[in-house]
């Protein structure tokens, strides 16, 4: 009897699961249409967006809650003025509007999140450039729903109350004992806690009643969001050709070097091929000690004293310049996006870096051999969902059999683990799962004992990756069906997109056949519980296992394909009772 009810439940969850993952399909079917058509009105998506039950947006059918985080995670993406917005324009062509008066260029809320061109225009007119691919527009769409279905509570809850009245009286950015009791007031309207909205009006550096003006005085569902005819045609290269153009001009590669391909972050990498940010700890201290979310890192572990030097690199400028010169003296130069791909990159001369001053961390065999066949490192930022296949695309075409290793070190949503677990995947899958799976040519070649002695967190292997469209594209119900029948360990979304290339570059026989592969994620968030999304703030914390993936990855790489150790403890202090054998043990299925 009991075999029969669980037979009922499976079959129940996986019925609730395939009826989800048809309600995302309807969902991407109707934004692609839209894309090609050129036009959707922004509240037309609300119910289809509703269906799937985004993870991300857990009270999105709740009328009466207001789902805080969700707001932050719209903001990240978004510029704040998006409130106002009427009329929303994406073109893919590049065009540069800062010097034309009467238009303005406006930020996402967070430095460091996907940086997009967006200006205004007056009258509620916004045009925006998008990234090359349509994963950017699932992203930018999803965020607009997110706004758009969250400021439509706040506006149903405030309209007719007093609130309104008290908000106007009061100085938005002045604290005070009255602007606290109207912040109370405002929270329990909204059915969130005195923290929960405190924390968004910090984020919004005290905006939070501005906000609520703008939103008061404006209705998102009518917003016109409106596509360029370019979009209807099929060739998605042209800004991906540029943007390998500007590589080859300005990189200075040797034209028989090998090349070593890297998608990362642009601080880990580089900070372990240089110490510049050892040399300059006491000055980093000093300065993070003055930045709300720097101060209390542990800036004895590497990878935290990295990521630090990288944020305070964006509101220092002579920082920054003084770290790009002394990089430059070894060889590693930073080339920036100009073409609107939002993929700035970096090239490193191998044979110009100083073996003392890279991180101790990574062990080398024999510094002679790879000053002999001395290659050259590309090391991109994150492609993004789509035009990752555009990008790979277009670096296998041009290097070819050059290239000895790709290795992707990415950030994804963890299901197999906790928060700032190392994922290493066996393969692929997309959210689709007519897409088939994608495995890695002579497979995935980073294995957990490469991480022995290296992190502080566990290292998931066996079992693949999901592929999804967007990070608003997710479900409970399906990831847990996915765990059950794929073991999946966590979602990431441009995996597929850049093995698309590279399986078709193996095909027409462009790559070599004992090309190496190095796959592996941190998790930055987990969609399976509410304290984990990704709205809230999590770089700080996931610095270490970042980093801890660019040291196995250049080990690897450098040493064509061996991790090399001589022994001896090569991270940071372990937690008490914790063994390098615990440190690193596969997934309990």
């Amino acid at each position: 009897m009991d075999a029969y009810r669980d037979e009922i439940c499976w079959e129940s969850d996986e019925y609730r699961a395939h009826r989800t993952l048809q309600a995302l399909s309807n969902f991407c079917i109707t934004v692609s249409h839209a894309i090609i058509s050129g036009r959707i009105t922004l509240g037309s998506l609300y119910e289809l967006y509703k269906r799937m039950e985004p993870c991300i947006h857990t009270y999105c059918n709740e009328e009466r809650r207001v789902d805080v985080n969700v707001l932050m995670c719209a903001l990240q993406r978004l510029p704040y003025e998006i409130s106002r917005a009427q009329y929303f324009h994406v073109q893919k062509s590049p065009e540069n509007l800062t010097a034309v008066a009467g238009v303005s260029l406006r930020e996402s809320g967070v430095k460091g999140a996907r940086v997009r061109t967006i200006y205004e225009m007056g009258e509620g007119y916004f045009k925006c450039i998008a990234l090359e691919g349509k994963t950017d527009i699932f992203d930018m769409i999803t965020s607009f729903i997110m706004y758009g279905i969250e400021s439509g509570k706040i506006k149903a809850l405030l309209t007719g109350t007093r609130l309104l009245e008290d908000i106007g009286k009061l100085d938005s950015k002045h604290e005070s004992p009255e602007r606290n009791q109207v912040l109370c007031k405002i929270a329990s309207k909204f059915s969130v806690s005195y923290e929960e909205l405190t924390g968004l009006d910090a984020f919004l550096r005290h905006g939070l009643f501005d906000l609520l003006k703008n939103i008061m005085q404006n209705d998102l569902d009518q917003l016109e969001i409106e596509f360029a005819s370019e979009f209807a045609e099929t060739n998605y290269s042209i800004k991906a050709r540029l943007w390998r153009e500007n590589l080859e001009k300005c990189g200075q590669l040797h034209e028989v070097r090998p090349v070593i391909i890297i998608s990362s972050d642009l601080h880990n990498v580089v900070g372990c091929l240089t110490d510049f940010a050892r040399i300059n700890k006491d000055r980093i201290r000093t300065m993070a000690m003055e930045h709300s979310e720097l101060s209390d890192l542990d800036l004895e572990q590497p990878g935290n004293l990295h990521y630090a030097l990288s944020k305070l690199c964006e509101t220092r400028p002579d920082l920054s310049t003084e770290k790009l010169e002394y990089e430059e003296s070894f060889g590693i130069r930073f080339i920036p996006d100009i073409h609107n791909t939002g993929i700035d990159l970096q090239v490193i001369d191998t044979f110009r870096l100083d073996p003392d001053k890279i991180d101790e961390r990574i062990r080398i065999e024999d510094w002679s051999s790879i000053k002999e066949r001395a290659p050259c490192i590309i090391n991109i930022h994150y492609a993004f969902g789509l035009q990752a296949t555009e990008i790979m695309r277009e670096l296998t075409e041009a290097f070819a059999t050059r290239i000895e290793s790709i290795s992707i070190i990415g950030k994804a949503g963890i299901v197999c683990g906790d928060r700032f677990d190392i994922m290493l995947p066996t393969y692929l899958i997309p959210q689709e799962l007519e897409g088939g799976v994608h495995d890695f040519p002579n497979g995935n070649q980073l294995t957990k004992t490469d991480f022995e002695e290296l992190v502080d967190c566990r290292v998931h292997t066996g079992g693949p990756m999901l592929t999804v469209p967007g990070i608003a594209i997710q479900n409970e119900i399906v990831l847990r069906y996915l765990m059950r029948k794929y073991h999946i360990e966590g979602l990431e979304m441009e995996g597929v997109p850049y093995l698309r290339a590279i399986r078709r570059a193996e095909k027409i026989g462009l790559l070599r056949q004992d090309i190496l592969f190095c796959i592996g994620y941190w998790g930055s968030d987990n969609p399976l519980h509410s304290d984990q999304l990704i709205a809230k703030s999590h770089m700080a914390s996931g610095a270490s296992p970042a980093s801890a993936l660019a040291v196995a990855v250049l080990a690897k790489t450098l040493n064509s394909g061996k991790a090399y150790s001589e022994g001896g403890y090569r991270g940071y202090p372990r937690k008490k009772g914790v063994s390098g054998a615990e440190v690193a043990m596969d997934t309990a299925r």
